[in-house]
């Protein structure tokens, strides 16, 4: 998707990985395994060539053992790109906020989601003291959406053109389709 502003001269790309699969759930046949390391390189492709990585959660599902381990995975795999002195290359976004009761669960979502990252990150960098490491975990924006509701999604808009700089334009404003975010 592609969202050109010409006030600011920001124009953004969003590129949705093709997902992530778990390597050695998927070796019962070659072509699986084939595949699944084919999806991991090109979203790893994609991040690696992304300016800013927005982690995309579903809020109104419950964090099993299972999910979190996947999602352990997946941090594993987004860690070598995010950069202590940058934490703001990473965001973490809840989204179907709207579809969450009590709203008090969102906190205990976040805190599980952010001590993932921590923990990922932790595994990366053993030699940086574990402070530093939540510290820049902490600094990470977050973001609770609906995006079926359009509620915060403006907010992502504003905060990745406030935090991008004017450049060459990859796409004309006139013929580069604007999509927005949705649940699809």
């Amino acid at each position: 998707a592609v969202s050109s502003d010409r006030d600011t001269g920001v124009q953004l790309l969003f590129y949705d990985t093709p997902g992530f699969v778990h390597v050695k759930e998927t070796q019962s046949g070659e072509e699986k395994g084939r595949l699944a390391r084919s999806v991991m390189v090109s979203a790893r492709e994609a991040i690696d060539g992304g300016d800013v990585v927005l982690l995309v959660v579903d809020a109104a599902k419950a964090m099993s053992k299972d999910h979190a381990r996947r999602l352990a995975f997946l941090l594993d795999e987004l860690m070598p790109g995010f950069d202590l002195e940058a934490p703001e290359r990473f965001i973490l976004v809840l989204n179907k906020v709207d579809l969450v009761h009590p709203k008090s669960t969102l906190l205990v979502r976040t805190q599980e989601l952010l001590s993932l990252l921590v923990a990922a990150k932790a595994k990366q960098m053993v030699s940086s003291p574990r402070g530093a490491i939540e510290e820049a975990a902490r600094a990470c924006p977050v973001y609770m959406v609906s995006s079926r509701k359009d509620d915060g999604v403006a907010d992502i808009r504003s905060f990745l053109q406030q935090s991008s700089a004017p450049g060459h334009w990859l796409f004309d404003g006139e013929e580069a389709v604007e999509s927005e975010l949705t649940d699809e």
